[in-house]
């Protein structure tokens, strides 16, 4: 029991995942419950980011703490039974995968987490370009059987509006010392439609257009870069935010593609982006007609799904034989063996050392371990089954001793980080897919060119 309870203390030390073990606080009355932290290891802090918080309340320390969070607990302490689940921490800009878990003592359970804000974010970068790129495939397929002109710039200012959620949208095509729009769209507000002298905008965004930057305004009312006469004008018009992108061909100002928002707004730099790229892929499609059709069709993209990361963990003798293990570590090692231990296994798990050379498997983590070294937070390795696809994996290792500092063996934890690698790469794809739009866009008979970007301060 001794031994048991010891591989359990340097588990929950050991493993890379937040451990926590609660209490349930008891009120009377209708107060809402709580939970007082009774033992939490070295990478709760690190996951975290919260510090002596052993004998203090989840409230104490998070008072805006979400029921959702309380409820869950209150289940498992009622029910017995474990619960998982992902929430995002405002207050620590932190999200966390959780699996809340009973324990034999009644009131009392333990709490295993990760961060997953990386992943979080890197979810939302692809969700981001998918979103994009998707749009821009809509609005090609709209706009690639379209030979009018004047009509793909309606089509388009529609697809863009609704896609942004935005109150106007126009094209302005520059003619001399006016700017005509032939066509709009308009939601909360009519479609801006007529001939504008360009004095009309102001000197400094007249400036601006003809140099090719890019003009943002989050809230025309506090920003400082608006003169009053501009405010005037633009507050005149109905809105106040916009985003307005001028297209530029061999030095000359051709036209303008315009978003308005009534209410304030923040533009995203994504935002502001797919704007640019819709006026470069509009104004190009007025000018190709159907020549993007081809280069269309090829384009998909790659779909990721985004799992919550698993962790095998075993106890491992001097021999390297596993005597303890979760299920997770019984599919990595399913013949109970350390494979840098195994004449054969080892063939299985694929390793690099700093320099990009491949590890021997004397350098394996559970063999370093057998040593006397401590391999944390642990080496990056490819997992090769006999049968089924391979995995990255992460896997750490530290070695197990008695009081005489005799060695019994080593606790390995490995962890699923395939997801990740797989996100990794689907993001890069992607961005490379993105670019290949662009460069192929600028290949064809009528180039459009965006100068540098000019941004208020956020």
């Amino acid at each position: 029991m001794t031994t048991d309870n010891n591989f359990y203390d340097l588990l929950i030390q050991s493993t890379d995942q937040g451990f926590a073990l609660l209490e349930k606080v008891h009120y009377s009355g209708s107060q809402a419950s709580d939970f007082r932290y009774l033992k939490v290891n070295p990478a709760f802090e690190r996951h975290s980011g919260l510090e002596n918080v052993t004998g203090k309340t989840i409230r104490e320390i998070l008072p805006v703490v979400k029921p959702e969070v309380i409820e869950c607990y209150d289940y498992v302490v009622d029910t017995g039974q474990k619960l998982t689940f992902e929430q995002y921490v405002a207050e620590l800009d932190t999200w966390y995968s959780a699996e809340v878990l009973p324990t034999a003592i009644n009131g009392m359970i333990a709490v295993l987490f990760t961060n997953i804000t990386e992943r979080k974010r890197i979810e939302d970068k692809l969700r981001e370009r998918e979103e994009r790129h998707h749009f821009l495939l809509k609005l090609s397929d709209a706009l690639r059987t379209v030979a009018d002109p004047v009509e793909v710039q309606r089509l388009a200012a529609q697809l863009l509006g609704e896609h942004l959620g935005a109150n106007q949208v126009h094209y302005g095509e520059t003619v001399g010392e006016v700017v005509v729009i032939n066509q709009g769209w308009g939601n909360g507000l009519p479609p801006m439609i007529g001939t504008f002298a360009q004095e009309d905008f102001g000197k400094r965004l007249h400036e601006g257009y003809r140099m090719g930057i890019t003009q943002v305004s989050d809230d025309i009312f506090t920003d400082p870069n608006i003169t009053d006469a501009e405010r005037k004008t633009i507050s005149g018009a109905g809105f106040n935010a916009y985003v307005a992108v001028p297209l530029i061909k061999s030095g000359k100002w051709l036209s303008t593609l315009a978003v308005h928002s009534i209410a304030p707004r923040i533009w995203k730099k994504s935002e502001i982006e797919l704007v640019e790229n819709t006026a470069e892929r509009t104004w190009a499609a007025v000018e190709r007609a159907g020549a993007e059709k081809a280069l269309h069709e090829k384009e998909r993209l790659m779909s990721v799904i985004f799992e919550t990361l698993p962790i095998g963990v075993g106890l491992l003798d001097s021999e390297g034989v596993l005597s303890m293990s979760n299920k997770e570590m019984r599919r990595f090692l399913p013949d109970g063996r350390m494979p840098s231990a195994h004449e054969t296994n080892y063939k299985q798990w694929l390793g690099w050392d700093q320099e990009g050379n491949p590890l021997e498997r004397q350098n394996f983590p559970g063999a370093r371990a057998l040593r006397g070294e401590k391999v944390f937070p642990g080496i990056e390795m490819l997992y090769v089954p006999l049968e089924g696809l391979r995995v990255w994996t992460q896997v750490a290792a530290v070695p197990v001793k008695d009081e005489s500092g005799r060695m019994l063996g080593q606790v390995t934890v490995v962890t699923d980080i395939d997801s990740i690698k797989r996100t990794t790469e689907a993001l890069t794809r992607t961005e490379l897919q993105f670019k290949t739009f662009v460069d192929a866009s600028s290949d064809l008979p009528y180039e459009c060119r965006l100068a540098d970007h000019a941004y208020p301060e956020r």
